[in-house]
């Protein structure tokens, strides 16, 4: 017989696995040296022997649609990382394995996709128990994030890409991914509206100084400053009262902002009308689009360990990938890569569209900032990403709950209408 005064805490090891997968695709918030233990390698394992259990276990309950929507985009990866392997190889003569095998994550990732829903619709884990995930995977990051900056010129104890100085002064500069962290930004400027919980702020204000002092992106923070702002007035646009008595709240973050040395370099660009960081990046979309208007599948993908790929794209030049975007994104993988690109926002904004409907506008806020940001920055779908199928996933989810609830009260209308 169980002691009824000894408490028990019960743990979701569903929970468990897919922050451990969140946090391995990040080498574990960058605490773990990845020339020494790929953690990123052990956590393709980890994501092929938990996509095969939930497929055993839940494969034949899954819905046609969910089934069709993960395949279709399994697929799509596995072909363009063999048309980008094979453009390589005619291009450059590179290994058909040099363009395959990094690619791997960009292959196994929407494994990921099925596992959301699966569990979604199996009631393994919640939408509101998800959302608790991130807010806590943000909160570690930041606070790792903020500790290092502080530290660094005394100890370095993550790996992440970083400089000594940072664009605007300041101890150093940390590449830390914002991905997550802007999701539950903007969910948090929801939450704040709907329940005036300066918690919610406090998280907001958090992010922005960490966009701002530590990571240091100047268009990932801007976008997200404005999208910030969309959310507000979509969701006060009913409630005038609530929005003037708030605006000073809003202004004072601006104000801190803009005179910030970022801030001030917003708005010299904004004056100038140049908003590239630099000439190189510049040179480099140019060449990059010349490449796909002439190559149907592009320059195909670079693998730096080839000289003759390092040479071919550019790279001696110091044009790189990884700053431009989608016109890089569209230079590794040509107009195939373009064509999955835009079924997958297609896909996504007739979700985020919805929920924006049903008073949920933080997943087309994220779309919209992905996408405006996606000049500079590889972003939603355009890098290997777990948080990107772990978004769809929840759209699709979310977006199937509510279309099924509409779909059902149209029905109900209609009967009752007849029975009269």
């Amino acid at each position: 017989m169980k002691n009824k005064n000894k408490m028990y805490m019960k743990i979701n090891h569903y929970y468990l696995i897919v922050f451990i997968i969140l946090s391995f695709s990040f080498s574990f918030f960058y605490l773990i040296n990845p020339e020494k233990l790929n953690v990123k390698d052990i956590n393709l394992i980890i994501i092929c022997v938990f996509s095969c259990y939930l497929g055993i276990r839940f494969w034949k309950k899954a819905k046609i649609r969910t089934k069709n929507l993960f395949l279709f985009f399994l697929i799509a990866n596995l072909i363009l990382t063999l048309l980008s392997s094979y453009q390589s190889s005619v291009l450059y003569s590179q290994p058909l394995w040099f363009g395959i095998r990094p690619q791997r994550y960009f292959m196994i990732y929407p494994l990921f996709l099925f596992d959301i829903i699966c569990l979604l619709d199996n009631k393994k884990i919640t939408i509101k128990g998800l959302s608790r995930l991130l807010f806590v995977f943000s909160i570690v990051e930041m606070s790792i994030g903020f500790l290092q900056y502080f530290l660094y010129n005394y100890f370095v104890f993550t790996y992440s890409y970083s400089q000594n100085m940072g664009r605007y002064g300041g101890n150093a500069r940390l590449y830390f991914d914002l991905t997550i962290l802007y999701f539950c930004g903007f969910c948090s400027i929801s939450g704040f509206v709907k329940t005036h919980k300066i918690r919610c702020l406090v998280f907001l204000f958090f992010t922005l100084l960490f966009s701002v002092v530590v990571v240091q992106g100047r268009m990932a923070t801007l976008g997200f400053l404005f999208f910030i702002l969309f959310d507000y007035f979509f969701l006060t646009k009913e409630k005038n009262y609530r929005k003037i008595s708030w605006l000073p709240i809003i202004f004072i973050f601006l104000i801190l902002f803009f005179v910030t040395p970022m801030g001030q370099d917003v708005i010299y660009s904004i004056e100038t009308g140049d908003f590239s960081t630099n000439q190189i990046r510049s040179d480099g979309r140019a060449f990059y689009l010349n490449v796909v208007g002439n190559n149907f599948l592009g320059g195909g993908y670079i693998n730096t360990d080839w000289n003759l790929s390092y040479i071919g794209s550019k790279m001696d030049k110091n044009f790189f990938i990884e700053d431009n975007g989608m016109f890089g994104f569209a230079f590794e993988y040509g107009w195939p890569g373009l064509i999955i690109e835009f079924v997958l926002y297609v896909i996504s904004f007739k979700y985020a569209i919805l929920l924006t409907k049903k008073n949920k506008p933080f997943f087309l806020s994220f779309l919209l900032y992905s996408l405006i940001t996606s000049i500079t920055l590889m972003q939603y779908g355009l890098k290997p990403s777990i948080f990107s199928w772990l978004f769809l996933g929840v759209s699709f989810f979310e977006y199937s709950k509510y279309s099924k609830r509409s779909k059902y009260i149209i029905e109900r209308k209609r009967n009752e209408y007849f029975a009269y």
